[in-house]
């Protein structure tokens, strides 16, 4: 049968609009806008000096991202406040890690069924889980996860006139301008003080920076004081600065000149997880300079360009004020055969929570009666014992002494208020308590400083010219 004119044409309009079609698929499917899913790490675990908490538990993804829990130490889990997920329980070490991916969007919050409860999340009271609830993310096992929709274009309407169509003429007006005065004015600013840079100051105390995060104005100057007896680092996760050895006592300052979030840890006690984190934004309100700094012509600064590996030396004119401190919380892991750490130094006020991080129940009993813990504490459990008179304490967990699970903990009188003159090194403490704070410090000094030269040379290895190998 032959096709007319008229039909064959239909059809063949009808075939180029299909094949359009087909072909301008194509051109979006391989040119086209894409979305890639990423992966968010949330670490969590015990933390020394802090409670049990996820670390940065507050994040915002995109729509089909995943967010991957990893465990750092002791026994922990991630439950959605409604139970639409529920992870394993996490026990050990070594990042054990458990993920999800988050399909739709809206607000998520999470806890960890052993250090928290589905209340510290609905802070209103009203059963559900909301943006308008704040949970306390620091001292509490919780975190929230905020899932954005993707962003959609709008259109824009554009008019195209229609060219045989021809536009109305206007009227000229004819008036005549009346003459103004046009003398310029004159203008006097108000003058507005402008905040100078300020340098605030960062408790670099036994396993922990306090503030752990510190909002800053760029021209600011953080200064991280040494308050503990043991030497710290501060070290930038993205290579911007490394502070070298801070010893007991010392103190290391860096300018942040740019805005940002920069993480930064302690080297020496990366397992204790010893982080922290500056934000240097424009629009915060700045704080004074505390009393007792050294000036400018005084302080003695390490910059990342003229840092050199070794101690942080610190010698002011003024020694530097040490930030006045509450009572504070150190953690203790029970595991097999063992306490983690084993001798504690801390001051009268401050309290000790032992947690049975092993698969065996433990305990923790001091020899002298001081305090004693249920007999068999079962994995997952805590004892806390606050300490208020000064002194030297020894304990064990009665069940596995003979295995050598036995601690020390030394109790210095009154908390931390001024720093030692520079060179005078950690206070002396009370009677009996000097071979171990004196001890600790020498061994981890020594541990230290190994580690700093091992670093130095693996980089002069790298940096070597060719004409020399």
């Amino acid at each position: 049968m032959r096709l007319s004119r008229r039909r064959y044409l239909r059809l063949a309009a009808v075939f180029s609009a299909a094949m359009a079609v087909v072909i301008a698929a194509l051109v979006l499917s391989r040119w086209g806008p894409t979305v890639t899913a990423a992966t968010t790490t949330v670490k969590a675990g015990s933390v020394i000096g802090v409670p049990d908490r996820y670390i940065s538990p507050n994040i915002t993804i995109q729509q089909g991202d995943t967010v991957e829990w990893k465990l750092a130490a002791g026994r922990h889990d991630v439950v959605e406040f409604a139970n639409a997920f529920r992870s394993p329980m996490m026990i050990g070490s070594g990042y054990t890690s458990w993920s999800w991916t988050f399909n739709a969007p809206g607000i998520v919050g999470y806890y960890c069924s052993i250090h928290a409860v589905p209340s510290e999340l609905d802070t209103n009271g009203d059963g559900v889980f909301t943006a308008s609830d704040t949970p306390d993310t620091y001292n509490n096992m919780v975190g929230v996860v905020n899932v954005q929709a993707p962003a959609t274009a709008t259109p824009t309407e554009t008019f195209t006139p229609d060219p045989s169509s021809t536009p109305a003429p206007t009227d000229t007006p004819t008036t005549v301008p009346t003459a103004t005065n046009t003398a310029t004015p004159t203008w006097t600013p108000t003058a507005t003080d402008t905040p100078g840079p300020n340098t605030v100051p960062v408790d670099t105390g036994n396993y922990f920076f306090s503030p752990r995060t510190i909002a800053v104005r760029p021209g600011d100057t953080i200064r991280w004081i040494n308050t503990s007896n043991l030497p710290h680092t501060s070290t930038s996760l993205d290579g911007l600065w490394d502070s070298g050895i801070i010893a007991p006592g010392g103190y290391f300052e860096r300018t942040f000149s740019a805005e940002g979030s920069f993480n930064y840890e302690c080297e020496l006690h990366i397992d204790q997880n010893q982080s922290g984190r500056v934000d240097v934004k424009v629009d915060i309100t700045p704080t004074s300079t505390p009393e007792g700094s050294p000036t400018a012509a005084t302080t003695a600064t390490a910059t990342i360009e003229n840092a050199t590996l070794g101690l942080a030396q610190a010698s002011p004119a003024v020694p530097p004020a040490r930030p006045v401190r509450g009572p504070m919380t150190m953690n203790v892991g029970m595991s097999e055969y063992a306490f983690d750490p084993a001798g504690v130094s801390l001051y009268a006020g401050d309290t000790v929570r032992w947690t049975n991080n092993g698969t065996m129940p433990h305990n923790t009993t001091a020899n002298g009666g001081a305090w004693s813990s249920a007999i068999l504490m079962q994995p997952g459990e805590s004892y806390s014992f606050t300490f208020s008179a000064p002194g030297t304490y020894a304990y064990q967990c009665s069940l596995h002494a003979a295995q050598g699970q036995v601690g020390v903990i030394v109790v210095r009188e009154g908390l931390p208020t001024a720093l030692p003159a520079a060179g005078q090194g950690p206070d002396a403490g009370p009677a009996g308590s000097n071979w171990l704070v004196i001890g600790a410090s020498a061994a981890a000094m020594a541990l230290a400083a190994g580690i700093m030269r091992a670093r130095a040379a693996r980089r002069r290895r790298v940096v070597a010219p060719a004409d020399n190998v």
